[in-house]
């Protein structure tokens, strides 16, 4: 098969804004890797200093990779910079919708398949061939969720990379994209080869590393996990979602009353992991109303992440989440990890965490503490003659745990900012006066402040066994006599291992199944064959689905705990929209009974595969 060229545009197009205050340099990055953006600037004009550059790091809605993967994503900004000093006035770069058309995503190519199976759906051997066009990254395979997944004994991929006259092509909307289309396609093509259903033969060959779901449950429990078959209970969630007992028939079997035929289909994978990186945040508590600040500068690219941290502060502080903010805008010195890999909150979430515990302990521990300790006095503390671990911290209240009504607010305990600087607030300011029983109104609570790191190792370095799945399933209806195809509904399962926001993992799913029907089934880049020209750089002529294009949407989530990332979570961006675009082949081939041979499924390509083109 054959997939053509996705771009990498968003709705928002790379740009950037650079204003030099005298010798210091203040930037705002449309940027998913600011780290390296102000690590990149202060190698330039002889050595700009990292303590004299004022990055920001605004919201960035839909940015998924693409420029942000180029080693020259920065050239806007360094011919702003040059401009904003000859000029002495502020410089915005924006590039045109055009330009970013520039380039694409990493699955444009043809891809052969030869595969071994046992007559009862058992697949031993799979050989796999990619020719890949202009990738800049070949080092992700197309054969490697074939190993993490299944129990095929025996999987060899070559990938072949070829440069064309047309843009580069890096991770965009995910660089799993080859792997996932090849569990997908051997998985549907051994079902159909073998009368079977796909679901069985996904079941049956289920596991890992070559080995079988029984040795991967043995580690499961190894590792303290659950051990819970995440694909089983995937698809049977899919299955009632969708019908599949009810609506499954024989390849082109079911023509409907409107003269259409009905096509059904399902495909799976891993959910996706850990992955690899690093994340630094810091955490205080605001003097005045005892509201959380998070630091953290990162990327906001609209998946909703930043409430999700603040999620997990609040729980492990024991604060309402509305007081608990995570200011990612500014540069404050520490940066999470960044928004690619779409597996951000097993690794910052556990940094978020960290920072959490450590400054809750911080709190208990200065409530039992003298407080304004100078060499001549110091003021009583807030709980006399008790221990740290004799108080805990609920919706923002300190309180003794065994008599509650020793009680008293973190807003309170840190006090409000006075005349004689932030930790006091003396007689004269009737802030507090009067209250808790206190003759003076002083707090002098030292700073409450605590960061974290944490250090992910992740897959990339190594093999760490996945142990939760996702499952996807799709209904459509095709016109024989035009070849067109129209997405009726798409259900998606995925084992996030603990949802923490719900809101962003419906919404990524959601999300993801729109994206992915619209990359397997409209979205590609036109270029004229004779001269390599462009021809649909716009969003005219570049079919980007919306809502109107995709029929019902049901998200589904299952929680196992078996994820390596804090409370047993996983990651679940991008992988809807990576797994979602090659199941519309045996969609069309259940409806039709043919194999379509590249995507996306246009008309054109559908009457070729009839033989009516």
């Amino acid at each position: 098969y054959s997939m053509g060229q996705n771009t990498w545009i968003g709705p928002e197009r790379p740009c950037g804004v650079w204003r030099w205050n005298g010798e210091f340099a203040e930037v705002w990055v449309k940027q998913q890797r600011p780290h390296i953006c102000k690590r990149a600037i202060s190698m330039w004009f002889d050595g700009l200093t990292m303590n004299k550059i004022d990055l920001h790091c605004l919201y960035q809605g839909a940015s998924f990779g693409g420029w942000s993967q180029m080693a020259w994503n920065l050239g806007g900004t360094y011919c702003a910079a040059v401009v904003s000093r000859r000029t002495g006035r502020p410089v915005k770069w924006l590039f045109s919708r055009r330009e970013d058309f520039y380039g694409g995503e990493m699955d444009a190519g043809t891809f052969y398949f030869k595969v071994g199976a046992k007559l009862d759906g058992t697949i031993t051997a799979v050989e796999q061939r990619g020719v890949v066009a202009n990738q800049s990254m070949l080092v992700f395979g197309i054969a490697k969720h074939l190993m993490d997944n299944m129990k095929i004994p025996h999987v060899r991929g070559i990938t072949e990379g070829v440069w064309v006259n047309k843009g580069p092509n890096v991770p965009t909307r995910c660089e799993q994209n080859l792997n996932s289309y090849a569990v997908n396609l051997v998985t549907n093509q051994v079902a159909e080869a073998l009368g079977l259903d796909p679901v069985e033969v996904a079941l049956k060959n289920d596991g890992a590393e070559g080995h079988d779901i029984e040795w991967l449950n043995e580690r499961k429990a190894e590792l303290g996990f659950p051990t819970r078959d995440s694909l089983r209970e995937c698809v049977e969630k899919g299955k009632a979602a969708i019908g599949w007992d009810e609506k499954r028939h024989a390849a082109g079997a079911k023509r409907l009353p409107n003269g259409r035929m009905h096509g059904l289909a399902f495909t799976w994978t891993h959910e996706w992991d850990d992955s690899a990186g690093t994340s630094e945040v810091a955490m205080y508590v605001e003097r005045n109303d005892g509201t959380v600040t998070i630091l953290g500068c990162r990327a906001d690219g609209g998946q909703n992440a930043e409430t999700s941290y603040a999620q997990v502060a609040a729980d492990e502080l024991g604060v309402p989440v509305e007081q608990v903010r995570f200011k990612h805008q500014e540069d404050a010195g520490f940066y999470t990890m960044t928004p690619d890999t779409s597996t951000n909150l097993s690794v910052n979430a556990w940094a978020v965490r960290h920072s959490a515990r450590l400054l809750k302990q911080k709190l208990l521990e200065a409530a039992v503490a003298p407080r304004g300790v100078t060499q001549l006095a110091s003021f009583p503390p807030a709980f006399p003659g008790k221990r740290a671990d004799e108080l805990d911290i609920k919706d923002g209240v300190i309180f003794e745990k065994a008599d509650p009504s020793n009680r008293m607010t973190v807003a309170d305990f840190v006090g409000p900012s006075g005349a004689q600087g932030p930790l006091m607030s003396p007689i004269g300011e009737p802030i507090l006066a009067g209250k808790e029983g206190l003759d003076y109104p002083i707090r002098f609570t030292p700073p409450m402040f605590e960061d974290a790191y944490q250090i992910q190792r992740g897959t990339y370095l190594g093999v760490r066994l996945r142990f939760c799945r996702q499952a996807h399933f799709m209904e459509v209806e095709v016109d024989p006599e035009t070849g067109e195809v129209d997405i009726t509904k798409i259900v998606t399962v995925n084992d996030v291992g603990k949802v923490i926001n719900w809101d962003g993992c419906e919404g990524q799913a959601y999300g993801g199944a729109i994206m992915g029907a619209g990359r397997g089934h409209t979205e590609e880049v036109v270029h004229d064959p004779r001269t390599g020209i462009m021809l649909n750089g716009n969003l005219l002529n570049y079919k980007i689905p919306t809502l109107m294009d995709v029929g019902d949407i049901e998200t589904i989530m299952v929680e196992t705990g078996m994820g390596y990332g804090p409370y047993g979570s996983i990651g679940i961006g991008e992988d809807v929209a990576t797994v979602v675009p090659a199941l519309l082949a045996p969609a069309i081939h259940n409806a039709l009974g043919v194999w379509i041979e590249g995507f996306p499924a246009t008309p054109d390509r559908v009457l070729k595969a009839l033989g009516s083109a």
